[in-house]
């Protein structure tokens, strides 16, 4: 728990991987709690920590709250397809809403069309054509 507590708190760090641990379902959710508040994490890797379903709802709820993370990597953690399914539904609600956010600019701003490229959205300025 004491690693939740400083990413809680951490200004800095902006990738963070945990192999081939026993982390569980409750330091998952310390984890996911800390997620919530953290603004500088933008990769997460659990591989073999075993947070099952209930860590994986955690995480997918925390998801709804912070912005910055932009990869999350997650293998053999015991999840199952409920798991598999709130994180992807998660992902799916956090893509649709950014797809919203997008085409919202695109109309009130009058923004030229965008595409995404190199890991990101960007603007195309086509110069009034």
């Amino acid at each position: 728990m004491a690693l939740a507590k400083a990413l809680e708190t951490n200004e800095s760090l902006e990738s963070l991987i945990l192999f081939v641990n026993s982390m569980g379902p409750e330091v998952a959710a310390a984890i996911a709690r800390a997620l919530e508040r953290n603004q500088t994490l933008k990769h997460l890797t659990l591989f073999h920590s075993n947070i099952g379903p209930e860590g994986a709802a955690a995480i997918s709820m925390a998801l709804e709250r912070n912005h910055t993370l932009t990869e999350l990597r997650l293998g053999w953690d015991n999840i199952g397809p409920e798991g598999a399914v709130t994180i992807s539904v998660a992902l799916e609600t956090r893509l649709l809403a950014f797809i919203y956010a997008l085409i919202y600019r695109y109309r009130r701003h009058r923004m030229g069309p965008f595409c995404f490229a190199a890991g990101q959205w960007v603007f195309v300025d086509t110069g009034g054509v």
